[in-house]
This record gives structure tokens, C-alpha cells and sequence, in this order.
């Protein structure tokens, strides 16, 4: 019977079972100032470009409110460390994502009250606690450290991608094709200013507009090749996140 709880019910006349909002993020794809899908994009020779999938990491999300108090996911996993010895494992915070549409939603924390969020820093890519860590051993294998979803830890390297990017040309005999940045090209830690109170009595979200523009600038998909396209899309990433 907590007003703060996101199943409140008035009429109830017990008080158990409360389930409370999570705060997270919401991301939508962006060609300038419009949203992508009434924008498509194009590239530097003008070739129309249709991102059939992007997927990338977020992780090491710390929340700060207005007091300047750090917020962190209330989830926790095992991630296991060193290669070939399953037994040293280390408990961590969990909060690693894997983004991989339009509109993707994450929830990172519970709250009970409500309070106003200052800021957010997190690491685009899999932050430094979790990079050594050995997806075979995860018994969730369709946690996003695992690992298989999209092929974003590369076995044979044993390094997790960053990003990867599903894309075609169009009116091109060009065929569909994709590319990752992985962990070594690019990483990188940024801090986004929020200035959010939140709502309760339901899920909150804030929105994040990724700037899809701005993460091809300067490839030419039709004769770049695939090593050049993913040294430009990490020498772009650090420019397409905005709340």
C-alpha cells in the first residue's frame, strides 16, 4: 500500500508485495534534427546508407543526483576473470548492456521515492571491470557479457567488439554487409548532464538520441574498406550520444 510503488492500489487492503519503479534510458536514432526514420542517411559520396541493425555496449552506469550522491544498479553477477581457471570468479555490479534498436529501453536501478538526477557517466563499450572476464563460463548465455548475441565477443581474439553495424547501400549491387568496432579501437567514458526528477508510479526512462550522422561521417561505404570503415566509426563514436 505504498503510494511510491508502481502497482498502488487504493482499494488494497494488505500491505505487501510492493513492486517500485526502475530508472533507465530509452535511445532513438537521429539524422541531425530529425528522427532517422524520416531522414535517411547518406554518406560522403551521397550514397543513401539503411542501417538494418546497430548493436553496441553500455556499461559502468553511475548515477549522481542532485546532492551529488552516486546511484548504482541494485544487480549483481559473477564474472570470471582468468582464462582457463573457472574457479576465479569476482562479483560485480550489473550493469552491462547490449543496445541493439531503435527505441531499445534499459533499466539500470529500483527507486523508492522521488528525487532529481543530476548527471550520468558511463562507458561506451564494456567498462574496465568486466573486460578480462570470460564469457564461456557465464551459465546466463543470454546475458549481454556472454557474449553470442549479434557475435559481440570475438572467441578467436577473446576481446569484446564495442559496436557493430549491419548495413546496405542502396540502389547498389553492392550486398549487404556489416563491421565491428572492437574493444581496442575504441572505448571511452563520458559523462551526460540529466537534470531529471523523476515520476513515480511507473517506469522512467530518459531519453538519449543517438546521432547516426555523425557516427558515419566521412565513409564512403562504397570504396572504403572494411578495415577504414571501422577505424572511422571509432574515430566517430565519441560525438553521437545525447540526452
Amino acid at each position: 500500500m505504498d503510494a511510491n510503488a508502481s502497482n498502488f492500489d487504493v482499494s488494497a487492503d494488505k500491505d505487501c508485495c510492493c513492486t517500485y519503479p526502475r530508472m533507465g534510458l530509452q535511445f532513438e536514432y537521429y539524422n541531425g534534427d530529425s528522427p532517422l526514420s524520416k531522414a535517411p542517411l547518406t554518406d560522403a559520396d551521397g550514397d543513401t546508407i539503411t542501417i538494418s541493425k546497430l548493436t553496441f555496449y553500455l556499461s559502468g552506469l553511475h548515477w549522481k543526483d542532485a546532492e551529488d550522491l552516486e546511484i548504482r544498479s541494485d544487480k549483481r553477477l559473477w564474472l570470471f576473470l582468468s582464462p582457463g581457471n573457472f574457479n576465479d570468479s569476482t562479483r560485480s555490479i550489473d550493469d552491462y548492456y547490449l543496445v541493439e534498436a531503435n527505441n531499445a529501453r534499459i533499466q539500470d536501478f529500483t527507486f523508492t521515492h522521488p528525487f532529481s538526477l543530476k548527471s550520468l557517466a558511463l562507458t561506451f563499450g564494456v567498462a574496465d571491470s568486466a573486460l578480462a572476464n570470460q564469457p564461456r563460463y557465464m551459465k546466463d548465455v543470454n546475458h549481454p557479457l556472454a557474449g553470442r548475441k549479434d557475435n559481440m565477443y570475438d572467441f578467436d581474439a577473446n576481446q569484446y567488439q564495442t559496436l557493430r553495424l549491419a548495413y546496405s547501400i542502396n540502389n547498389s549491387q553492392q550486398g549487404p554487409d556489416t563491421v565491428f568496432v572492437d574493444s581496442k579501437q575504441s572505448r571511452f567514458n563520458t559523462e551526460l548532464i540529466l537534470n531529471y526528477h523523476t515520476v513515480l508510479g511507473f517506469d522512467n526512462y530518459i531519453i538519449i538520441r543517438l546521432y547516426l550522422n555523425r557516427l558515419i561521417e566521412g565513409i564512403r561505404f562504397s570504396t572504403d574498406d572494411a578495415a577504414s570503415i571501422s577505424e572511422k566509426l571509432a574515430s566517430n563514436l565519441k560525438n553521437i550520444l545525447q540526452p
